[in-house]
């Protein structure tokens, strides 16, 4: 492995956009709690350790961290957790944001970058311990940046993973220039060392590759065939909650590149599992489970067969989203793309040479439309949902605005409201989400032209009988998530 950065994240999601600036500076991190003990970074032997997050301002790192004498850069409101730790006087720091022209010492933390305005959380004074020193002000001459040259430690208020013209630049500089790291993370380095890695896990029995139809799955199989050759085979759970072309997508790839497959029809079991059951964990749990029976069930009717590999990625470790068929399987699990986030997924892909129609797959959560079907799931709703997403994906399609989208699908609401058309009839509606990403890296709901929303609208109430009303959800990333679940 290369280099570590360790990122502590003391919460508020600021440690993902940080952690992708730091990969994108070639420097291989790792997301760890903001208590986690100094025994436990020092068995990982990082080189650099690099504080964010914007949660309780009162927590501090343990005071052991500080005694392993690593470079560290404590960004936002870690900035004070640093400076608390090291005796330093944060008593009369208020915490609110506003944007103010920050002034830089000559630190090398800042070589290269520009005074502006930027996004400061800290409009109190700061009491620096000694051996600190002042490296940025604000306007005012506020000190909203401090360093300890001898220990290599620097804080700063303000958010340089966040639309920063210069942010890249000041991480670069603590890794490369403070730290002493190389650049040398790459696509390439991680396939040339997943290989043997793959092979000696594998050992000389077959692997099965679960193909779910998203980009992750996809990839996780093209390497898995490079390592493993005709070790390898793949396994695909039609449970009846995917959309309309998954199954016809999963067939295309893997005939393309000659992997033989099975595909299992579980959709009885699937539904039955799911009658009556209303809310979005339970239908997790209940999905979940029957995928777990499903796949150990197929698995132990194929000779050979020892191990399965998922693919699960580095925002589903940070998020503590295990894989659904990883627990209780009597077969070794191999998760060869653990370790990237999803644009390094989409990297790793295009080096193997998957087809851009498989590594651009929009993300699918992990129970399908049973999540976008909210309330009961039915057969019946289950094809008024195929049909309305169709239909949205169609008009984005035509409009060409799927490349600026990095989500865009359908939910089926579970109130009905009278269809005046059918006399006393009553209709469902239909919830329109698209969501793009920001400079920053967040997502944002994404605003549809209206004409282009008239349209989709029309065209779901006439062509598809049983929704008789169409809205568009708006919801921002900070008070809703991606998926209505």
């Amino acid at each position: 492995m290369d280099s570590l950065c360790l990122i502590m994240d003391f919460g508020g999601g600021q440690s993902l956009p940080v952690s992708r600036k730091v990969r994108g500076a070639q420097v291989y991190c790792e997301i760890v709690p903001a208590h986690a003990d100094a025994q436990a970074i020092a068995a990982k032997s990082p080189a650099c350790l690099i504080l964010c997050g914007e949660g309780d301002e009162t927590a501090v790192p343990d005071p052991g961290v500080l005694g392993l004498k690593l470079p560290m850069l404590a960004l936002g409101s870690s900035a004070c957790a640093l400076l608390a730790a090291a005796g330093g006087d944060i008593s009369r720091v208020a915490g609110r944001k506003r944007t103010d022209t920050v002034m830089f010492s000559g630190s090398p933390l800042f070589e290269g970058a520009q005074a502006q305005e930027r996004l400061i959380e800290c409009t109190g004074p700061w009491g620096l311990p000694e051996g600190f020193e002042s490296i940025a002000t604000d306007s005012d001459g506020t000190v909203i940046g401090y360093a300890c040259p001898e220990n290599n430690w620097y804080g700063i208020r303000f958010y340089p993973e966040s639309n920063d013209p210069d942010g890249l630049l000041m991480l670069e500089n603590f890794l490369h220039r403070i730290a002493g790291l190389e650049a040398n993370w790459t696509i390439e380095r991680f396939l040339e060392a997943s290989i043997p890695e793959i092979r000696e896990k594998a050992g000389e029995g077959r692997v099965a590759a679960a193909l779910s139809g998203g980009a992750d799955s996809f990839v996780c199989a093209a390497l898995l065939q490079q390592a493993l050759g005709p070790q390898l085979m793949c396994l695909h759970v039609d449970n009846g909650l995917l959309r309309g072309e998954e199954g016809e997508c999963i067939r295309r790839f893997a005939a393309a590149r000659g992997i033989s497959c099975v595909t299992v029809d579980a959709h009885e079991a699937y539904l039955k599992a799911l009658d009556g059951v209303l809310f979005p964990e339970e239908k997790r749990s209940v999905t979940e489970a029957v995928l777990r029976e499903t796949v150990s069930a197929q698995l132990s009717l194929i000779a050979g067969v020892d191990a399965l590999a998922i693919g699960t990625t580095y925002s589903d470790v940070v998020r503590q989203r295990g894989s659904a068929i990883s627990g209780e399987m009597r077969f070794q699990v191999l998760e060869p793309l653990r370790a990237l986030f999803k644009e390094e997924v989409r990297a790793l892909g295009s080096l193997l040479g998957v087809e851009e129609e498989f590594l651009n797959r929009q993300p699918f959560p992990g129970p399908g439309l049973a999540l976008r079907c909210l309330g009961e799931v039915t057969e019946k709703k289950l094809r008024l949902l195929r049909a309305a997403d169709r239909i949205f994906a169609e008009e984005i399609l035509s409009a060409g605005l799927d490349k600026r989208l990095s989500q865009y699908f359908v939910v089926l609401g579970d109130a009905q409201t009278r269809d005046p058309r059918t006399g006393n009839g009553w209709g469902q509606n239909a919830i329109l989400r698209a969501v793009t990403r920001t400079a920053d890296g967040d997502m944002t709901a994404y605003r549809m032209p209206y004409d282009l929303l008239e349209r989709v609208t029309r065209r779901i109430t006439d062509e598809v009988r049983g929704i008789n009303r169409v809205v568009y959800d708006l919801s921002g990333q900070t008070a809703s998530d991606v998926e209505w679940a």
